[in-house]
Parts: C-alpha cells; structure tokens; sequence
C-alpha cells in the first residue's frame, strides 16, 4: 500500500492490492481532495 500526499495540488493518492484466499481484486488507485485550514497563527492544516 502506497499513500502519497501532495500538499501544493490539495490531493492524496492511494495505491493498493487486496490479495484475499479465493481471489486477487487487482490493483486499485484512488486520488482524493483534501482541505486545508487556516490555522490561528499563520499556515495551514490538511
């Protein structure tokens, strides 16, 4: 499992196998937003 985090763009990238007994699902990827919040004294929070 892989989980990349790309602050400047505001997403994040998941990579991943599921290998179960009966089956292999094959590869999944998902990239998903994230929102930042401005923090009280400057910067932000993911």
């Amino acid at each position: 499992m892989t989980l990349r985090f790309d602050g400047t763009s505001g997403t994040a990238r998941l990579r991943y196998t599921i290998e179960h007994l009966s089956a292999e699902t094959g590869a999944h990827d998902y990239t998903v937003a994230v929102e930042a919040e401005r923090c009280r004294f400057g910067d932000r929070r993911w």
